[in-house]
């Protein structure tokens, strides 16, 4: 395993950082769009919302695979113990909702018998081998609604940490993952 170069992270990890954090972000903006759309436009916004789902399931597992195959930079020696179980929570917790949430949404709509819908208008994306169940599906739906909750709350540990990192620890922790940001002396 090499593991990425200590000052940042490798071009591959930063493209797939800001491309999965962008469309999750779109996505948990999308689904609630979702939720207040009228009847008549429920399936169109549904075949965004899985496109992007699913888009954010396949790059997480990409994702997955090279974090395994190029492990993280070292954290820096001055971080304590409990900030470094934190971050490796925090990042642990995302690859936990970046697979689990999608699966659980195409779970639902697999269940439910909802009809199979192209990712991006043209690619098949079937639904998944199950059997229709309305109350499976909407157990499901409802685990997928819930799990979202933790997409907020990673999100606002992870930015809270990369703030701290930057603004008042002042070391490379946040430049690792943003190109060209300057330090603060």
């Amino acid at each position: 395993m090499a593991r990425e170069k200590q000052d940042r992270y490798s071009v591959i990890s930063i493209i797939l950082h800001w491309t999965i954090a962008v469309l999750l972000i779109a996505n948990v903006y999308v689904g609630g769009w979702l939720e207040e759309a009228p009847q008549a436009e429920k399936l169109a916004r549904l075949e965004w919302h899985k496109s992007i789902g699913l888009t954010v399931l396949f790059l997480s597992l990409f994702r997955l695979g090279w974090r395994i195959a190029h492990p993280w930079p070292a954290l820096p020696e001055t971080m304590k113990s409990w900030e470094k179980i934190l971050a490796r929570f925090t990042h642990y917790g995302f690859y936990v909702v970046m697979i689990g949430v999608p699966l659980l949404g195409w779970l639902a709509v697999s269940f439910r018998g909802t009809p199979e819908l192209p990712l991006w208008g043209f690619i098949p994306a079937p639904n998944l081998p199950v059997g229709e169940s309305r109350e499976l599906g909407g157990m499901f739906a409802d685990w997928h609604h819930t799990s979202v909750k933790a997409i907020y709350l990673l999100l606002a540990l992870h930015v809270t940490g990369a703030l701290k990192h930057y603004f008042v620890d002042r070391d490379i922790v946040p430049a690792r993952m943003i190109p060209g940001l300057p330090r603060i002396k």
